[in-house]
């Protein structure tokens, strides 16, 4: 039952990242303001629709072949991006000055988000153990 339900969080969070990473590809001007950015000509746009939507999209395939090939190891590519992202915004915090909420609520996504990974990849891994041992 664990397993289920942690599997239906990671579901969750790889439809988040469908609905971000979409949204920056087909409409990124719009999809600029929720990260508090404003684009610079079509270079600006490019970006967002690249990099930006190419990371969430990516995050989304990673999660989603975590979870039909029962393999840890891409919910934590995702983590390990997670924490990274995180680890940039702690750094923002300490070198930009006192966060606003929005960054705040931001970090603790992100570090929410790496932890359920991280939690589902270690039930996965003890399922596989305990099957393998019968």
């Amino acid at each position: 039952m664990m397993l289920l339900t942690m599997k239906i969080l990671v579901g969750l969070i790889a439809l988040l990242f469908l609905s971000m990473g979409g949204n920056l590809l087909l409409n990124p001007g719009e999809a600029a303001a929720s990260f508090a950015l404003t684009p610079v000509g079509e270079a600006g746009l490019n970006t967002l629709r690249s990099d930006f939507a190419g990371l969430f999209l990516a995050s989304c395939l990673f999660l989603i072949l975590g979870l039909v090939q029962g393999r840890g190891v891409w919910l934590q590519v995702v983590a390990i991006l997670m924490l990274l992202i995180a680890a940039g915004r702690l750094l923002g915090f300490v070198v930009d000055g006192a966060p606003v909420p929005a960054n705040i609520q931001a970090f603790v996504a992100e570090i929410v988000i790496a932890a359920i990974l991280l939690v589902t990849d270690r039930i996965m891994i003890a399922r596989s153990t305990a099957a393998t041992v019968s």
